[in-house]
């Protein structure tokens, strides 16, 4: 019950009792609510058969309930007070659940490299780093393992790497015939 019903339903109980303690038939009773004493009906000497009445205090506890046990869910996550994640008992006073842990610190491989978390995954710079991937920069063609200019040779057995660090494995232009240095014709 949430705090403001639970107040409105202790003080509709406790004027209830204030008002049953009251003698009936103008004995002179009072109703008197000091807010640090509870309610307290005064029963004025007239009570059944004129025998005074005594003063009866009902303390009152406004303290709010805390938010664990208070019947509501308070995050709006569809979990009520012990069922829900945020609560760690009836007297813990905050429902919401705790944020997740940073991808680098929860014990899974975000990005499915093989590698978990700081400072195993590479992309981790800190274990409250919230990205794993990892930030590296795409190999050259001419040492990426491909053929990728579709001429059957790889990397740095293809006429067109240079080197490692090609970034193409593209094979040079053909000169043309007059500028191969080789004698196409056979004249000589």
């Amino acid at each position: 019950m949430p705090s403001v019903l639970r107040a409105g339903f202790i003080s509709a109980w406790a004027a209830a009792l204030a008002v049953a303690c009251v003698p009936q038939g103008g004995g002179g009773g009072e109703v008197i609510t000091p807010p640090d004493q509870g309610v307290r009906a005064d029963g004025g000497g007239g009570g059944a058969g004129g025998a005074p009445m005594q003063d009866m205090r009902v303390p009152l506890d406004m303290a709010p309930v805390p938010q664990c046990a208070n019947g509501v869910d308070d995050d709006d996550d569809g979990l009520i007070d012990l069922r829900d994640p945020g609560c760690g008992s009836a007297a813990d006073d905050d429902e919401s659940d705790d944020p997740p842990p940073p991808a680098c610190a929860n014990g899974e491989d975000d990005d499915g490299d093989g590698f978990i978390d700081f400072p195993e995954d590479p992309g981790c710079g800190s274990d409250q780093d919230d990205d794993e991937g990892d930030d590296v920069a795409p190999l050259p063609q001419c040492l990426d393992g491909t053929d990728n200019d579709g001429d059957g040779y790889v990397d740095l057995a293809d006429p067109g790497c240079a080197s490692a660090a090609d970034p193409r494995e593209s094979d040079p232009e053909e000169r043309p015939v007059c500028a191969n240095g080789l004698d196409d014709d056979s004249d000589g």
